[in-house]
This record gives structure tokens, sequence and C-alpha cells, in this order.
């Protein structure tokens, strides 16, 4: 075999180093635009619909409002939601209601304000500022008793 034989052999795998390389790059940006585009969508609340602008509007309009803290994961608190979905229709004409999932991130300074260590949390605020807490599960009974100070029952001293 001649020098430029042999040249010619070395030179064509270099040759293909490359091409290799080139494609599998582009196989690598098609998986990750892929893979970017079939995540699932980051869902942010809108500023005007955030736990903590509502609480404030409540607050700055003196509007009595039920401030309700917790997950979708705890058994506690899946039974409480049961029973806010019960009562509180009676009252959402008189008393606002605040909903707070304390683990979606936007909600992060809105529990750190409030001090919210355990779930469920129910806050409620009269129209004069006035607040109770109550940490735990609630009896329908007992929601609505606190529900209907708000609404314009017997009134708390706070």
């Amino acid at each position: 075999m001649t020098a430029k034989k042999r040249s010619r052999s070395r030179s064509k795998p270099a040759g293909l180093l490359p091409k290799i390389l080139i494609i599998s790059g582009i196989v690598i940006l098609i998986a990750a635009v892929f893979l970017l585009k079939n995540q699932p969508a980051k869902t942010e609340a809108p500023i005007d619909n955030l736990p903590e602008t509502q609480l404030d509007r409540y607050l700055e309009n003196h509007q009595p409002v039920f401030v309700f803290f917790h997950s979708t994961t705890c058994q506690t608190c899946i039974d409480m939601m049961g029973v806010v979905d019960q009562i509180y229709p009676e009252f959402k004409v008189q008393v606002g209601l605040v909903d707070v999932n304390v683990y979606q991130t936007w909600n992060e300074g809105l529990l750190r304000r409030a001090q919210i260590t355990n779930i469920p949390t129910q806050v409620f605020i009269n129209e004069k500022g006035g607040r109770k807490t109550v940490i735990g599960g609630m009896q329908p009974n007992d929601l609505r008793a606190e529900l209907q100070i708000l609404a314009g029952g017997p009134t708390r001293g706070d």
C-alpha cells in the first residue's frame, strides 16, 4: 500500500467525527425542544387573583372575611374543605372568602405574614379588623356560628 492510500483511509474516520457530532447535537436539540414543549404549563395566579391581594382588598374595604389555609393533601384539610363547601355559600354575600392552598408558591408571603404553621387554619376577620383563629378542623355548626358572627350576628370585641 502506498503512502497516499494509507493517508486517505486514516482521514475518512476523522472526517466522520464532525458529522457524528453535528447529528448528535441536532438530535439532542430536538429532544430538548420536545421535552420543554410537552412540560405542563406553570400555573401562576394573576396578581389580581392572588389570595394576598384578595385579603388586602377585603381589609381595605372593611369587609368581613374568612381566610381558609389548607392543602389538598392532608385528610383534615380535605374534610374541612367539604365543610367549607357545605356552609360558606350561606354567607357568601355578607362574608368574603380567601382560599389559600399553602403549597402554592405564590402564597408564601401570605403564609409568613399570617404566621401560619399548622393546617387547616381558619382566620375570621371582622369589619373592624378583629380576628379569631381556629387551628384544625371545625364542625359544620361551629363554622356556621363563626360566619354568622362575621355576617352581622353578635360582634366580637377584638
